[in-house]
């Protein structure tokens, strides 16, 4: 996890002010707010930008460093505000559930294979 905060404190951006000459460090506006381990995967809850995101990783094999992680997907969520939350998932399976809810969506839950990249919806709440 160390490493994991260590690569979104260290992201930052250059921005060239067009009225002044000069360049200044701007940090991405990224929080991380909870985090899910796998057996083979870590999948990432942020906040970028006020907007719930949620990014999958597969880590390295089991000896091999992990460095930086790279590469990883992001979910896709079709509603452009939307709430999404850790649900209890399995250490040993490669499928995420998590929550999901949108002033369209009713509180819903999902799995998603972290493989396949695939969503499948399990349940949802009706509203009364």
């Amino acid at each position: 996890m160390h490493c994991l905060l260590k690569m979104h404190c260290q992201l930052t951006t250059k921005v060239h002010n067009t009225s002044q000459s000069h360049q200044t460090e701007t940090p991405f506006s990224v929080k991380i707010q909870d985090f899910q381990l796998f057996d083979n995967h870590i999948a990432v809850y942020e906040r970028e930008n006020g907007l719930p995101k949620v990014t999958v990783y597969r880590l390295p094999a089991i000896g091999e460093s992990i460095g930086q992680l790279q590469g990883g997907r992001a979910l896709d969520f079709i509603d452009p505000t939307y709430s999404v939350d850790p649900e209890e998932s399995q250490f040993h399976s490669s499928v995420l559930r998590f929550h999901y809810s949108s002033m369209r969506t009713p509180p819903s839950v999902y799995d998603y294979d972290m493989d396949s990249g695939v969503s499948v919806l399990k349940k949802i709440h009706t509203v009364s």
